[in-house]
């Protein structure tokens, strides 16, 4: 289990996607505050399942850099999306980041504890990102969506990076 848990936590790209993800349910609200985190949970699962199995995903690493640009984008403009929108983006994303987990899972690991590990730390990441639009938005003014802009703006250069090799 520990393994699992600390797979989405080292890695930066899933790390800040999953922190992206918090904040958008949060700026989206509503029913998305639950809707948007586990709608990426169950796709993360199924990805998983595909990458455990071996099945192709072409590009998937390509595929989580461009989430993490994407997602930071979304950060930064802070759009509220309806809430199915934003269930739907957050699936989206978060497949090829389960297909990541499935294919790196250690062999002889129980695969149920390592899926346990990382489904509960991308809990833990999202927790933190709407934890942080929690507190930006307690800011108030023009703190609060030029912090979150900065902020946006850091993921999307971390994911750009990521895609172009440099991080």
């Amino acid at each position: 289990m520990l393994q699992g848990f600390l797979h989405p936590i080292v890695g930066l790209d899933h790390a800040l996607a999953m922190i992206a993800v918090g904040i958008l349910a949060a700026v989206i609200g509503g029913r998305a505050v639950w809707l948007v985190p586990v709608a990426f949970l169950v796709a993360m699962a199924l990805g998983a399942g595909w990458g455990l199995r071996r099945f192709d995903l072409p590009q998937f690493e390509k595929m989580i850099a461009l989430s993490v640009a994407v997602l930071g984008i979304l950060v930064a403009i802070g759009y509220r999306l309806p809430e199915f929108a934003g269930a739907a983006v957050a699936a989206l994303v978060a497949f090829p980041h389960g297909y990541a987990h499935g294919t790196e899972a250690p062999l002889g690991a129980p695969v149920g504890g390592y899926v346990a590990g990382f489904l509960l730390a991308a809990a833990v990441l999202m927790a933190v990102g709407f934890g942080i639009e929690q507190a930006l938005a307690r800011l108030g003014g023009q703190v609060a969506p030029r912090a979150r802009q900065a902020l946006g703006a850091v993921i999307v250069l971390a994911g750009v990076g990521i895609l172009a090799g440099w991080v």
